[in-house]
């Protein structure tokens, strides 16, 4: 899932911890939810304490989350 201006592939999903409330409110619409919609619900279910604070910092996003987990819920 590449954003063409930069190589993300050796970043930890973690670094999601550092985003702002901002950044987790375009997530949902952004190019790399709608292309890498399963990779990011594999992501969020694997790795719960990102997807707690995602939710948590941006409650506006909260079902969407919940909903990319429940997508993945029988991996």
């Amino acid at each position: 899932m590449g954003l063409n201006w930069m190589d993300v592939s050796n970043l930890s999903f973690n670094t999601l911890l550092l985003f702002e409330k901002v950044h987790f409110k375009w997530l949902p619409q952004s190019g790399i939810a709608k292309r890498g919609r399963n990779e990011l619900a594999i992501a969020f279910k694997a790795n719960p304490a990102v997807a707690w604070y995602a939710k948590n910092k941006c409650p506006e996003i909260a079902e969407w989350v919940d909903q990319l987990v429940d997508e993945v819920s029988n991996v």
